[in-house]
């Protein structure tokens, strides 16, 4: 028979040749069967899914299942931003198990939102196209919101598209920290956006390496600027005297390769949590206690957690906890009470996968060498192979509490999970 897992293409091959009696037999299967069932338990343990709620979206470019994107949230206010849907979806999620969609802003012209923010009753809106660059909206009635200002090239210096971006507050001033939707736009821009009718640029810098940065973080008066594109590290920068001057370098991350795509520290900003973004990507844990020396401690790939996706995508730190949008395998949740060790506590998985016809055909054809009296079960992957491609789980945010953890799955939308 074959076993299959309902959420990973994995196959271990059993042979009945030296199983010679009844006794043995029946060993055999009760060790098994505690093989099986602890594989599972290992995926699902301590989560626990509360709600999930796709928005009805007509996806307008291609393809169609990369529909969703980045997840914020605020009080009861959560905001999803959207990838080949237009608008972002602002729901209220007072109750995490029956989440509502108070509305769908999607002004004239129809815009990809690609980032997301609410922080308490406003809203900070990234467009991924087009030339509106930021839309700042009031979400005082979630059902009704209200644009006041936009942030573009022609108001407050930024840029007409953003691909990722922060809001923060400093020393008494609201900041929009941002990049642009091009990789040959390199230079981050810091805009004061405290009155959002009238924004103004206060920075513009490029990164230690004059590479196209694709995340932010910020620990304190620490900033964190992810290299993707012609860059190969992560820079710490002091942001201090950020009202006099632009922010200070103070070291650099070598990551060993472009393609890194988010990063967060613990909670110390002692170590940092990078997700590289590449074919079999890999998670890596740096100490960065002195930022002018790095030190690699670790890497996690997903063949040591013995789950099948292509990359991890973000990752975040709440507490003792790391949270890891891990694409196909879903959100990995890892205790960091060692830092430099994270150990993983389970996950949840938001993408179904289904075995395709070049799958089964794989198995068909490494199932020649067996003998018809093998079994097949379900506990190793697929002949060894990478699930190609992205899709799955994209966002995290688990800073409402671990009670209700809000994930944002690319095809399928929203979920709320208890940790």
């Amino acid at each position: 028979m074959l076993y299959r897992q309902k959420k990973h293409k994995n196959i271990i091959y059993i042979s009945f040749k030296n199983v010679m009696n009844k006794t043995s037999l029946v060993k055999f299967f009760v060790l098994t069967l505690l093989v099986m069932s602890f594989s599972t338990i290992c995926l699902s343990q301590k989560l626990r899914l509360r709600s999930q709620a796709t928005p009805t979206c007509t996806s307008v470019t291609t393809p169609a299942t990369w529909k969703f994107s980045d997840i914020y949230a605020d009080g009861n206010i959560a905001v999803m931003g959207s990838y080949n849907c237009r608008g972002v979806f602002i729901y209220d999620v007072s109750n995490p198990d029956a989440p509502v969609l108070s509305s769908w802003y999607n002004p004239t012209p129809n815009l990809q939102f690609l980032e997301a923010i609410v922080i308490g009753n406003r809203g900070y809106f990234g467009a991924g196209g087009g030339t509106d660059g930021v839309h700042i909206v009031d979400l005082t009635n979630p059902s009704n919101p209200v644009l006041l200002g936009k942030v573009n090239s022609t108001i407050g210096g930024g840029y007409n598209t953003i691909h990722e971006m922060m809001v923060f507050d400093h020393s008494g001033s609201r900041y929009l920290l941002e990049n642009s939707n091009s990789t040959g736009n390199r230079n981050l821009r810091i805009i004061n956006v405290t009155n959002p009718a009238a924004p103004t640029l206060k920075w513009e810098f490029l990164s230690s390496d004059g590479g196209w940065v694709h995340a932010m973080h910020i620990r304190g008066n620490r900033l964190f600027l992810s290299g993707f594109t012609s860059s190969s590290r992560i820079d710490i920068y002091d942001m201090t005297n950020l009202a006099t001057q632009t922010p200070v370098l103070l070291g650099s991350v070598m990551v060993g390769n472009d393609r890194n795509h988010s990063a967060w520290t613990n909670e110390t900003g002692e170590y940092i949590y990078s997700a590289r973004e590449l074919s079999n990507g890999d998670l890596r844990v740096f100490d960065i206690r002195n930022p002018a020396q790095p030190l690699l401690i670790r890497s996690i790939q997903a063949a040591g957690l013995n789950i099948n996706a292509i990359s991890p995508h973000n990752p975040v730190v709440m507490g003792n906890k790391l949270y890891v949008a891990w694409y196909q395998a879903g959100t990995q949740v890892f205790d960091i009470s060692n830092p430099s060790k994270p150990a993983r506590l389970g996950q949840y998985d938001t993408w179904a996968a289904q075995f395709t016809e070049e799958d089964l055909a794989a198995v068909r054809e490494s199932t020649k060498k067996f003998d018809p009296d093998d079994i097949v079960c379900g506990v190793n992957t697929l002949n060894g192979q990478q699930i190609a491609g992205y899709n799955g789980n994209w966002a995290v945010f688990p800073f409402l509490g671990e009670d209700r953890v809000l994930l944002g799955d690319l095809a399928t939308g929203l979920y709320i999970i208890d940790v």
